[in-house]
C-alpha cells in the first residue's frame, strides 16, 4: 500500500544541512525533475531495529493521514540511508520562529490563536484515528507560508492499543512531557498530548519556555513530585488561563479531550487577547471539511 511513495533518492540534490539529531539528519534538497525544494530526513544508523521500526511507523502514519495541518509525505527510500522526503517550509519550527527576532515581531495574537486552533484540530484528528503523538512540542510544529501549523515527526507516535501492552515510559522531550510519562508504569493514554499542548500554549502566551533552567532530574522533581506548574501572567484572559490549567492538570482524566479544546477556540470562548473573530470563523469553515472518524 506504500509502494506509490517509494522514490529514488538520486533524483534529489542536497543543498545544505538543516538539522542534526541523535538518530537523524535533515537536509534541504532540490527535486531535480520538478525544481521543488524539499527536506530529506535521513536515518543515521543502518542496523538498529528500533530505528527501522520508528522509520516504518513514521512513514505509515504519514501515508495514512489526511489533514491540512499534518506534514505531507512526498516519498521515502527503502535503501540505506533510509530517507523520508517532505515539503520544505522556510519559516521552520514554531520553536525557532518564535525565538527569532522576525517571529517576535510577526506573530500577533490572531496568528497565535489560529496556530493553537490548528494544532488542536490536527490532534483531535490523530486521536480519532487512535494515534498518540507522544512528542508534541513547538520544535515539531512547522509554520507554513501563512504561519499556520504543520505537525511533524511521528517517529515515536503510537497507535492506542486495546490490549494490555504497556507504553514505553520516559519517551519524548522532558519540558513537554506529562508527569505520568516520567513514571515506570507505562500505562498512559492520549491525555499526554493534551499536557504537551498546554506547554505550547504557555510558549505562545509568554514567549518563554517553562522551567528552562532546570535539568531533567530537577524538572521531574518539580513537575511529578511537587506537582508544580509555571506561573501564568496576571493579564492572561480567563478562558485561556482556565484551559491551560485544565490541560496541565496532574490527573490525566481531568484534562479535556482535543475535541473540547478545539470547540473552545472555535466558539471564541478561548483565544489570545484581541484575536480577529473573522479569521477564527474562516479557519473554522476550512476545518469543517476535514473528515473526523468517530
Amino acid at each position: 500500500e506504500l509502494g506509490a511513495y517509494v522514490i529514488d533518492i538520486k533524483k534529489f540534490e542536497i543543498k545544505e544541512r538543516i538539522d542534526s539529531g541523535g538518530y537523524s539528519e535533515e537536509y534541504k534538497a532540490l527535486n531535480k525533475s520538478s525544481g521543488e525544494i524539499v527536506v530529506l530526513k535521513r536515518i543515521l544508523s543502518k542496523n538498529s531495529s528500533k530505528l527501522k521500526q520508528s522509520f516504518i511507523r513514521e512513514v505509515t502514519i504519514m501515508a495514512n493521514v489526511n489533514h491540512p495541518f499534518l506534514l505531507e509525505l512526498i516519498g521515502f527510500s527503502t535503501k540505506n540511508p533510509l530517507t523520508i522526503v517532505t515539503p520544505y517550509y522556510s519559516n521552520g519550527s514554531l520553536f525557532n520562529f518564535r525565538q527569532s527576532q522576525r517571529g517576535k515581531i510577526k506573530l500577533n495574537n490572531t496568528q497565535k490563536t489560529l496556530i493553537a486552533m490548528g494544532i488542536a484540530h490536527s490532534m483531535m484528528y490523530l486521536h480519532s484515528l487512535g494515534i498518540i503523538h507522544r512528542d508534541l512540542k513547538s520544535l515539531n510544529v512547522l509554520l507554513d507560508d501563512n504561519l499556520l501549523p504543520k505537525l511533524c515527526d511521528f517517529g515515536i507516535a503510537r497507535y492506542i492499543s486495546n490490549s494490555s501492552n504497556l507504553m514505553t515510559h520516559q519517551i519524548g522531550t522532558a519540558l513537554w512531557m506529562a508527569p505520568e510519562m516520567f513514571l515506570n508504569e507505562g500505562n498512559y493514554g492520549p491525555e499526554v498530548d493534551v499536557y504537551s499542548f498546554s506547554i505550547i500554549l504557555y510558549e505562545l502566551l509568554t514567549d518563554e519556555l517553562p522551567f528552562a533552567s532546570l535539568n531533567r532530574d530537577m524538572l521531574i522533581k518539580k513537575v511529578l513530585v511537587q506537582q508544580k506548574r509555571p506561573e501564568l501572567p496576571k493579564n492572561t484572559p480567563s478562558g485561556l488561563k482556565s484551559l491551560i490549567k485544565m490541560c496541565w492538570s496532574h490527573d490525566p482524566k481531568s484534562r479535556p479531550p482535543f475535541k473540547d479544546i478545539y470547540e473552545m477556540f472555535e466558539s471564541g470562548d478561548v483565544k489570545f487577547p484581541n484575536s480577529d473573530d473573522k479569521a477564527i470563523q474562516k479557519l473554522s469553515k476550512r476545518l469543517q471539511k476535514v473528515k473526523i472518524s468517530r
